[in-house]
């Protein structure tokens, strides 16, 4: 994870292509939540490549359906990248072998009954009010993955998110990663993924089953990961 306060004023770090992105974009909240993403992300690749601090040579571009895409010296870096950021924080993962790769940050928080009927199946809806006591951790938890899913998609919110259906294996919430598995209802498409509770958020990473056995994963918080 990355703080906003992390991120340099000075935008000597991004490309002349990011700095016309950036030039577009009018709100304050969404200038600096892209400044952090493309930070984070950048300190992830650099890490990947060991690039040290030269972020400059790394270039984070969007393709036509808006996921990530990794430029190194202005060539595909053979890299996938997913991020995310929420309430000043920034999260991004990385992986050499992954073709669908997705993360997400949420701060823990009570989702209403009246999102989780909006935006849940009706599965995971009971999961949530069955356990009164865990729901923050429960409903953060289970959105967060259906977001990770859906960037492995390169389809984000533009999927009702009912669609997905996640399976957790919650553990114990403070005790490190944990395990999730999702499935796509509309074609069966299966994925797994991982989480965990890290200073207040919920951090989820997934990626589509079966053709990676072993996924290895570099995060934002320079963690290298099996999955």
């Amino acid at each position: 994870m990355q703080q906003f306060e992390d991120v340099p004023a000075a935008d000597r770090w991004l490309s002349a292509r990011e700095l016309a992105v950036l030039d577009k974009l009018n709100i304050p909240k969404r200038q600096h939540d892209w400044r952090l993403g493309r930070w984070t992300a950048k300190r992830v690749v650099a890490n990947c490549f060991g690039l040290g601090d030269d972020l400059a040579q790394v270039e984070i571009v969007a393709d036509e359906d808006g996921a990530p895409e990794v430029l190194l010296n202005g060539a595909a870096a053979g890299i996938s990248v997913s991020i995310s950021h929420s309430n000043g924080f920034g999260f991004c993962v990385a992986s050499r072998a992954a073709a669908g790769l997705g993360c997400d940050i949420e701060r823990i928080e009570s989702r209403s009954d009246e999102f989780i009927t909006d935006y849940f199946t009706d599965e995971e809806a009971a999961r949530c009010r069955e356990s009164p006591e865990h729901l923050a951790l429960l409903s953060t938890l289970i959105w967060s993955a259906k977001e990770s899913v859906l960037k492995v998609l390169r389809a984000g919110l533009r999927l009702d998110t009912r669609s997905i259906t996640i399976k957790l294996d919650t553990g114990e919430s403070g005790s490190g990663w944990h395990r999730f598995t999702a499935r796509s209802i509309r074609d069966a498409r299966c994925f797994e993924g991982m989480w965990r509770v890290q200073q207040g958020f919920v951090l989820t990473i997934g990626w589509e089953q079966p053709h990676l056995g072993s996924v290895e994963l570099l995060t934002s918080a320079n963690q290298s990961l099996t999955g």
